[in-house]
């Protein structure tokens, strides 16, 4: 009997061990999971414990070398120590193993643009936009690798794509006319007026209502038409050839030219580089230095011409700006005339400008200045 007692409680003892032994194994799996170390890894470095991270993470990669979640953490690990070469490896091993990693690929795109391999980088995002093409971002780092590819072409037709894709986005909007903008000054600034025309024509298109490109492409196509050939000098992209018709931008009381004051170029002096503008009888001189003063006029707004009169008058009246549709401005414009006035446009742009005279109240204080003692309504203080 005290055989058998003995023989029972050494059997509870080695029951009760293994038991021990084999819970504290599966606790130990089941802790050690690859899930395991990539969130706790994850959390590690987004508390920015990094180094700590980094221990935990060697141990899981020595234990699961394969894992795609692990190896992108290692990725990102080496890419913030600007280790470049290291994140690549693991971070290819990430991809290779799960294709649809984004994070990933993202950082692979980061990697290869730090390191100045567009062409990969370009790939990576092709990737990326296969799994969603409507990925804003991802079009917009396609656009600015081409660009430092030194793809200008291509990252504008880019640009015009992202453009159709969101054609109510107003950021995108303003950096497609931004980028024509700039395509136009710099084709301006070449020479190649006829690829400049063609920019512009676009500009008016998308901003209808920039009345500065349209004075550009209308004196740009009148001084090709009325003036195309003759001694000229160039400044700013602009060419000033002599006959041209000018404006004054600025008061110069040095010459007793002002702001609006209108000539014709009579001489061009291509090797002093001076020209001639006779404003009225009275000539000025100006060195190509000081050319910035002066712009085409074939056409000009009605503001600038305030003041002014012209044997005939061609003004558009559209909808397209029915913004300055206004009774005023358009009786302004009629009234600079003295023979002929043109009007080109829509009979209902007309009527509407016609009809329309809510001017812009003016809110001065000039009555009350003139006189402290009336109140803001026109009423006697006190």
């Amino acid at each position: 009997m005290r055989k058998f007692g003995c023989l029972l409680i050494g059997l509870i003892c080695f029951v009760s061990i293994v038991g021990v032994y084999a819970f504290n194994i599966i606790e130990k799996d089941d802790v050690h999971t690859p899930d395991y170390y990539e969130s706790n890894v994850r959390s590690m470095f987004g508390r920015e414990q990094w180094e700590a991270g980094k221990q935990l993470l060697d141990e899981g990669l020595s234990i699961y070398p394969d894992v795609n979640g692990l190896n992108e953490l290692c990725g990102r690990y080496h890419y913030r120590k600007k280790d470049y070469d290291t994140a690549r490896y693991f971070l290819v091993r990430a991809v290779r193993d799960n294709p649809e990693n984004v994070e990933a690929k993202q950082l692979l795109i980061k990697v290869e643009d730090e390191t100045r391999n567009y062409s990969s980088a370009i790939c990576y995002v092709n990737e990326l936009l296969e799994i969603n093409p409507y990925w804003q971002g991802l079009w917009r780092k396609k656009i600015e690798l081409y660009r430092k590819q030194g793809n200008v072409e291509e990252a504008d037709r880019l640009l015009r794509r992202l453009r159709q894709i969101y054609p109510n986005d107003s950021t995108v909007q303003r950096d497609y006319v931004y980028r024509l903008e700039e395509s136009y000054q710099e084709r301006r600034k070449s020479g190649d007026k006829e690829k400049a025309v063609a920019l512009l024509r676009d500009l008016v298109e998308v901003s209808p209502q920039n009345e500065g490109y349209y004075l550009d492409l209308v004196n740009l196509l009148l001084q090709q038409a009325l003036n195309p050939s003759g001694p000229s000098l160039g400044r700013g992209g602009y060419t000033y050839r002599q006959g041209d018709r000018v404006m004054q931008l600025r008061n110069n009381y040095d010459k007793d030219v002002f702001n609006g004051d209108l000539g014709y170029i009579r001489e061009v002096d291509t090797e002093d580089r001076m020209l001639t503008v006779d404003f009225d009888g009275k000539k000025v001189e100006y060195d190509v230095t000081e050319l910035d003063e002066l712009t085409l006029a074939y056409a000009t707004t009605i503001h600038k011409a305030q003041g002014s009169e012209y044997p005939i008058v061609v003004m558009p009246v559209l909808m397209t700006h029915y913004v300055m549709l206004q009774r005023n401005l358009i009786y302004t414009g009629i009234t600079r005339a003295k023979k002929i006035c043109v009007l080109i446009g829509a009979m209902k742009a007309l009527a509407y400008a016609v009809r329309n005279m809510s001017v812009l109240k003016r809110n001065t204080s000039l009555r009350e200045r003139l006189n402290p003692s009336l109140t803001t309504d026109g009423k006697l203080r006190g």
